[in-house]
């Protein structure tokens, strides 16, 4: 997606040109919830939300004309339990020193 910036994919604030590096780039398998039920899939589970709350601020850099067909929420166009999930992977282990 162009911008003012240069062109972004949604991946986690990685601009397009190094974001062609990335592993499973080429996938052609894509997800989405068409559950009525925000709380069944469409927002991560309390826990992760509470551990990275205030901590993690995803955004997606569409076009306007994009925008309006996303999602609402905090971050349109953002999957926010793959944020977060992905966060908890990555994070140190809890009580290590």
């Amino acid at each position: 997606q162009g911008s003012p910036d240069g062109e972004f994919s949604v991946s986690v604030g990685v601009p397009f040109a190094h974001v062609r590096w990335f592993q499973g780039r080429e996938t052609t398998e894509r997800a989405r919830s068409h559950c009525p039920d925000p709380d069944c899939c469409r927002l991560p589970p309390s826990d992760l939300a509470d551990r990275w709350e205030g901590l993690a601020w995803p955004s997606a850099r569409p076009h306007a004309s994009l925008l309006a067909t996303l999602p609402s929420g905090a971050f349109p166009g953002v999957d926010q339990t793959e944020v977060l999930t992905f966060l908890e992977r990555h994070a140190p282990i809890r009580g290590a020193t």
